[in-house]
């Protein structure tokens, strides 16, 4: 899973790019506003694919996906 960081300023004029790259990679964008993560943009594979291991941990069932990856990927700090 790669993670990009897209400044706040670049989103409006990146927009359809950013979104079949995420298509595309399966990955996620951080857009970053003054060097601070400010939202994440995630394809919706990834997406429910995450929204799969909560409610699996929730119900107590194991998880499919690798719970450290998807917790590193939002750990992720960008390039100030």
């Amino acid at each position: 899973m790669g993670c990009s960081f897209v400044p706040r300023n670049d989103l409006a004029s990146r927009f359809d790019s950013l979104v079949d790259e995420l298509s595309r990679s399966g990955s996620a964008c951080i857009v970053v506003d003054q060097g601070k993560p400010r939202a994440v943009l995630l394809d919706v594979g990834t997406y429910h694919a995450m929204m799969d291991t909560l409610e699996s941990i929730e119900s107590g069932g194991s998880a499919d996906v690798d719970i450290k990856a998807i917790r590193a990927l939002l750990k992720q700090k960008p390039n100030a």
